[in-house]
């Protein structure tokens, strides 16, 4: 195979390749290339990551901008007052209502360094995700980035779209149970 596919890209090359325009990123090997060869591998391409994107719970999320504001939450005013709580108290109840929320346990005092380091992770999210929305639409980047944000880990760029696809499932499955149960826990369902 001369031409990249969701098989073969990984979702940083794809993301380059998305974000320059450049459709000679679409070969696998750097061989000279008839342009409309090149064109048509792309134009391949492009429909196979339309068909691999088009999650619509996922891309409303990300359009509402409700990820954006939950992210923001969650980053500068959630898990800063936790390490806040940290430094004046240190009780068990406490410490497992901070479990209970970051997934963290904190045993000694310098196991706070997590949830900082985590506090630090999550802002630093939000700012790229700022960046990539200045931009006109949404972008590819910006898709990994709430995908991570949503599934709460960072993915491997060297992914392969075909299998960032199964992550994007499960985000699409998260947001669908966390919109369920906030509608349970307001009465809407019963």
């Amino acid at each position: 195979m001369l031409f990249h596919n969701k098989y073969t890209i990984s979702i940083g090359k794809l993301g380059v390749l998305l974000d320059s325009q450049n459709i000679n990123l679409v070969k696998r090997i750097n061989i000279p290339m008839p342009k409309f060869l090149l064109s048509r591998a792309y134009s391949n391409l492009i429909v196979q990551v339309n068909e691999t994107l088009n999650r619509t719970a996922l891309n409303k999320e990300i359009e509402t901008g409700i990820l954006r504001t939950k992210l923001y939450n969650k980053a500068f005013n959630l898990y800063p007052a936790l390490v806040d709580l940290c430094s004046i108290t240190w009780d068990d109840k406490h410490l497992k209502k901070i479990e209970e929320i970051t997934g963290l346990v904190l045993k000694k005092i310098e196991d706070r360094k997590f949830l900082i380091d985590e506090t630090v992770r999550l802002q630093d999210k939000y700012r790229e995700l700022l960046v990539e929305e200045k931009k006109e639409g949404i972008s590819f980047i910006q898709v990994i980035i709430n995908v991570e944000i949503i599934l709460d880990f960072k993915l491997d760029r060297n992914l392969k779209l075909y299998e960032f696809e199964y992550y994007m499932k499960m985000a699409s499955d998260k947001i669908r149970e966390i919109e369920t149960a906030n509608e349970k826990r307001n009465g809407r369902i019963r």
